[in-house]
């Protein structure tokens, strides 16, 4: 028998009715859209963190709950999948009911017909440090003034830095950060998803213990689902500890998954840790260096630091040297 009822709810862009433990942040975000609704300029936000912290499940879910209780309309679009102007304006367009053909009609023209349209707008950028054109967001804030919001959303905080400086200044951001779950509260979403997504009494609870200490040691909720997904795929009568170790074994698939959102200089850092197991925090800044990395030691250190509390590098101390490390990929 299927020990999964409902598997859309391990899907990582399942939307559940409830966001345990982002409620300040749902909040911040309501707040900060809330004067367009009432014809007033509303504030740009930046939202930044880690992968699989909930950053994208909960401005869909506030575009939810507002597109249901106020006159505010939403568009969700995701730069990695839409990254040109063109492409990012027939979204625009279709969310305020003018959809258009992709090809046959200028940008110009698409930007000028969604200007007759266009009241109330909040455009989340998702993955925003994958735009191609910079230039949008400008011209969306100089077209269109105070009838529209702007949310970009990004695991890269430094990402800000590159936009143009007359950009951040036109669009005046504010910031979000949302930071990794504790023990406790991935403890907590996960036994909500298992709630929606599994048969009730299937798992055992040493078993769903694992999940939980693995999702945590990965700080990304996705890990969780992906191993509840597998190992019920796995088992066949109940969910075993046997069955989550198994399952364990192919986080190597999820992590060629996560490998697609790390920027450009993670993965010459991780590439280099890769083909010289065991090579030192100065000997990794010398070659990034060498490969044509631009950042300075601290920001490598600091990466560094990232990739290993997700779960792509471990590190051993070298006895007698101080805070030497050596760096080895998972």
């Amino acid at each position: 028998m299927s020990l999964i009822r409902n598997e859309s709810a391990l899907d990582y862009e399942y939307l559940p009715e409830k966001l345990p433990h982002r409620e300040t942040e749902i909040e911040t975000i309501i707040q900060t859209i809330k004067p367009l609704s009432e014809g007033r300029r509303a504030a740009n936000l930046f939202i930044h963190g880690p992968p699989g912290v909930g950053k994208t499940a909960t401005v869909k879910f506030v575009f939810k709950k507002v597109e249901e209780e106020t006159n505010l309309r939403t568009c969700f679009i995701n730069c990695w999948r839409s990254k040109t102007t063109h492409s990012i304006l027939l979204e625009i367009g279709k969310s305020v009911g003018l959809p258009m053909p992709r090809t046959g009609v200028s940008t110009d023209d698409v930007m000028r017909r969604i200007k007759f349209k266009l009241r109330n707008l909040v455009i989340a950028l998702d993955e925003s440090d994958k735009l191609v054109n910079q230039d949008l967001l400008y011209n969306i804030i100089e077209e269109y003034g105070k009838r529209v919001s702007i949310i970009l959303i990004t695991n890269h905080k430094e990402s800000l830095l590159k936009l143009e400086p007359r950009i951040r200044s036109r669009l005046a951001l504010e910031e979000l950060e949302f930071k990794p779950y504790t023990y406790e509260q991935i403890r907590d979403i996960l036994e909500e998803r298992r709630k929606i997504a599994l048969v009730p009494g299937v798992i055992d609870e040493d078993a769903f213990k694992l999940i939980v200490k693995k999702t945590y040691e990965y700080k990304d909720i996705r890990a969780g689902l992906f191993l509840m997904y597998k190992a019920a795929s796995i088992a066949e009568e109940r969910i075993e500890l046997k069955h989550v170790k198994e399952a364990a074994e192919k986080l190597v698939d999820f992590n060629a998954f996560r490998m697609k959102e790390l920027s450009k200089d993670e993965r010459i850092i991780l590439d280099i840790v890769t083909n010289k197991p065991g090579i030192t925090s100065g000997e990794l800044f010398a070659m990034y260096k060498e490969k044509g990395g631009e950042m300075k030691q601290r920001a490598v250190r600091n990466y560094v630091n990232k990739l290993i509390s997700s779960g792509f590098i471990r590190f051993e101390n070298i006895s007698g040297k101080g805070k030497t490390r050596k760096l080895y990929r998972v």
